[in-house]
């Protein structure tokens, strides 16, 4: 009998009727590398959970299975799941679920908490057929759930409905036999990644040669399925040195790694420190040289850098004033005795200078500031408050995006920056802080915004004019001759019929730019915008 069966057929008594309140909508991204990788999640409250993007493999209280775009997961209170993610990232939505019991007493009806026993025996994947439309409307709910005015009434509606719809929907009938070969192989690897693995034993597994399989397996995955165990391994061996009293050596050889010293080397080169130094993460002495913020990365963790350096050099700076800066710098930061530095990829020819201080770690170059704020938790222990940090500020931000829209309505908003005798205008795109003002906040460019670009310059002595409704201005470094040029652009009639100047709404910022890279500063950014 179904679940709405149940429900339709129940007789009033003393354990009521059951409810299901759809209680709130989120959007969550868990990246390859923290905690949520190879470590257990305990699942707090009733929830579905759809994932919209990435693959991998869950182990749910002991039962390991492959998850993708499109699968959806009925999860209990109490559950313990184990992640261990192939792509990049794993993007998911959770639909949060408060079960009650309704009991009748004479012309009264009370509500109290309840469970989900009656609508489905045991947590897990829900094979849903066809899923395309609930996959659909659930994203749907997600993006109407940001806009202001939804009622609260037909959201609650539409929320109970999916959570109904998930739970009584028909089941895709498994066939285990058409199951791929590649994918039990790595089910195999992932039970059995503690003992030793051959590659003819996941071959027969797949019903493939062993050369056949590995050129499968490495177009299928991107990596060798020697390079995959060992991604599996090193998730385990991270889990287990983040405990108190585990040598590196047992660590090691819980994790399916018979070589102590090649697990060190392995460690350091896939995570960037060593095993010894990854156990004492909370406790590290953290140093920077970076141009991206990443001090304020520490900042929003909740820790700090003992010292913070900046390579970088300005079109001001002679080389010999740049070679002193430099030289100046790398002396203090001796002086500072750190155990770690972090650095950008803009400080990697200074690598050898560095690494006579301290061990360090340098940072790939990415658009997702996330990504590196994630890496920089996990080299200092910090992993719980990276996550905290991004889901409060996407609530921050999607409170924010309703009072901008409250407060200054359709009106445009366009960023200038005086650098190198130019004056640049940020884009709409592939930028930290252009995606924080343009999407994630929803203002409006101004007609001057490049919508498809990062930024676009002009000389300062050929600015065009700029039709915005409000005009950020940031000054980078300016020398006194860019000053005097800059107030003469003031004074000139292509300024001065400027909308936003006309109506005063011009506003001289801080360094929203770096300011963006890190969650406090796009915090900073968004508590300036709401004070304009």
């Amino acid at each position: 009998m179904s679940s709405t069966s149940k429900l339709r057929n129940r007789q009033p008594g003393s354990h009521g009727w059951p409810m299901l309140l759809f209680s709130s909508i989120h959007k969550r991204t868990c990246p390859k590398h923290v905690p949520a990788s190879g470590q257990s999640i305990i699942i707090p409250v009733y929830m579905l959970c759809l994932v919209t993007e990435g693959s991998g493999w869950v182990n749910i209280d002991g039962r390991i299975e492959k998850i993708g775009r499109g699968a959806c997961y009925f999860l209990t209170p109490g559950l313990s799941l184990e992640l261990n993610l192939e792509s990049g990232i794993l993007q998911y939505q959770l639909m949060l679920i408060r079960p009650l019991q309704l009991q009748r007493y004479g012309k009264r009806w009370l509500a109290d908490s309840g469970n989900l026993g009656n609508f489905r025996e045991a947590p897990g994947k829900l094979d849903l057929d066809p899923v395309r439309p609930f996959f659909e409307e659930l994203c749907r709910l997600y993006e109407d759930s940001r806009e202001p005015g939804v009622g609260r009434e037909e959201f609650q509606l539409r929320g109970q409905s999916l959570i109904y719809d998930a739970l009584n929907l028909p089941r895709v009938n498994k066939d285990t036999s058409g199951d791929s070969g590649l994918e039990e192989s790595i089910g195999y690897m992932h039970r059995y990644f503690r003992s030793k693995v051959a590659l003819d034993t996941l071959a027969n597994i797949a019903g493939l040669t062993p050369s056949s399989y590995s050129r499968s397996f490495k177009r299928e995955k991107g990596l060798t399925p020697v390079e995959y165990l060992s991604h599996i391994r090193l998730a385990h061996a991270k889990k287990l040195l983040s405990r108190p009293n585990v040598s590196v050596k047992e660590a090691a050889g819980e994790s399916g790694f018979g070589n102590e010293f090649y697990f060190s080397r392995l460690f350091k080169r896939e995570v960037g420190v060593s095993p010894t130094i990854y156990m004492k993460r909370k406790e590290l002495r953290v140093a920077v040289a970076s141009c991206y913020h990443y001090q304020e990365n520490l900042r929003s963790l909740g820790t700090g850098a003992v010292y913070v350096m900046n390579g970088a050099r300005y079109p001001d700076q002679s080389e010999e004033f740049s070679h002193k800066w430099i030289a100046r710098q790398l002396s203090e930061l001796r002086s500072e005795t750190p155990d770690l530095i972090i650095g950008d990829h803009r400080h990697r020819h200074f690598q050898a200078a560095l690494k006579e201080i301290a061990p360090a770690v340098f940072l790939d170059f990415t658009l997702d500031w996330r990504k590196n704020h994630r890496i920089i938790a996990e080299l200092v222990g910090r992993e719980d408050e990276a996550e905290q940090n991004c889901r409060r500020l996407e609530r921050k931000a999607a409170d924010a995006r309703q009072e901008l829209t409250e407060l200054i309505g359709n009106d445009s908003v366009s960023l200038l920056r005086l650098y190198n005798r130019k004056i640049r205008i940020q884009g709409c795109v592939n930028h930290p802080l252009n995606e924080l003002l343009y999407a994630e906040l929803g203002l409006k460019p101004g007609s001057c915004v490049p919508l498809g670009e990062q930024n676009f310059e002009y000389p300062l002595h050929n600015l065009p004019v700029l039709e915005s409704d409000y005009l950020f201005i940031y000054k980078h470094k300016v020398l006194m001759e860019e000053e005097r040029v800059f107030d003469r652009v003031l004074e000139s009639g292509v300024w001065k019929n400027s909308q936003a100047v006309r109506n005063n709404r011009t506003r001289i910022i801080p360094n929203w730019i770096g300011m963006s890279w890190s969650p406090v500063g796009r915090e900073e950014i968004i508590d300036d915008l709401l004070d304009m």
